[in-house]
């Protein structure tokens, strides 16, 4: 198998994780032979970047894995983060009760850096740079 194909065989991977109810990624374990989504705020956004990256490296266009890049990402920006009066953007929520860390700001960065050039409208680009810019 080439490297190629293996990266293919990631993004079919990907396919199947993208929930068709909210076109959002989820993360999905085997337990006991069921399959389960576990929710994780940082498994979701690290999945929106991988497949980006994916994408990118092969030169390859998915409709369904851009959505759903962009509605999980979208997802977080609007339900889990506010902008202050500051102009500071800092987390109000996460699911599961988790407390927010520099981990969730930076992956949701990497999230939204990684996903400009695949599925963003250019009208939504200007307010994520800005959130990048202030998110604490």
């Amino acid at each position: 198998m080439t490297l190629r194909n293996a990266l293919v065989k990631a993004l079919e991977w990907f396919e199947r994780m993208v929930d068709t109810q909210t076109m959002r990624f989820y993360y999905v374990c085997r337990a006991g032979g069921k399959r389960v989504h576990e929710e994780s705020p940082i498994r979701d956004m690290a999945t929106g970047y991988d497949v980006a990256r994916l994408l990118n490296c092969l030169n390859i266009k998915s409709p369904l894995l851009e959505g759903a890049m962009m509605h999980t990402t979208r997802w977080y920006i609007n339900n889990c983060i506010q902008i202050g009066t500051d102009g500071m953007a800092r987390w109000t929520y996460l699911p599961k009760g988790e407390r927010p860390t520099i981990a969730h700001s930076a992956m949701l960065i990497l999230a939204i850096e990684s996903t400009r050039s695949n599925a963003w409208p250019q009208e939504h680009l200007n307010g994520m740079v800005a959130m990048n810019d202030g998110l604490t």
